[in-house]
């Protein structure tokens, strides 16, 4: 798994990637297909995500205050420079994306990524999510007032 993450931060710092193909041959990727082949590639990325995103198939139409301010889907996951660099250097950030979110790291193939055990809210699901590291915390949130 470390291997796996020092690798992700290579390919993202420095606009490539190596990819073992079932011969055991390795191909090195195009920079433009390695800059974007992994979820801070995608995220990180504005162009990627406004031509790849999913358009809401409902839009919000509020109540007695009036309609919620309408925020793009890909505006949603865009993670902006500045905010990822300080996110990236906390111990969530070290911890690599797959490790709360699930689903599959080192790939362009949206739907691929978002596959298997993804998870797009992990907080909305902190007691199957947080526990392995944050037990005591999660534990007690399920007798608390907020459960």
């Amino acid at each position: 798994m470390r291997i796996r993450q020092l690798i992700l931060a290579l390919s993202v710092t420095c606009g490539w990637t190596m990819v073992a193909c079932s011969d055991d041959t390795e191909v090195t990727l195009p920079d433009t297909v390695a800059a974007t082949a992994s979820c801070v590639g995608c995220h990180t990325d504005l162009n990627t995500l406004v031509a790849t995103h999913t358009p809401d198939s409902i839009i919000p139409t509020g109540g007695c205050s009036g309609p919620p301010p309408y925020i793009e889907p890909y505006d949603r996951v865009y993670l902006e420079p500045e905010g990822f660099a300080q996110f990236e250097n906390t111990i969530h950030g070290r911890q690599g994306c797959i490790a709360c979110h699930g689903g599959v790291d080192e790939t362009d193939d949206k739907v691929l990524a978002h596959s298997g055990d993804f998870v797009k809210l992990p907080s909305f699901e902190n007691l199957d999510q947080c526990a392995e590291c944050h037990y005591g915390i999660t534990s007690g949130f399920e007798n608390s007032l907020h459960y």
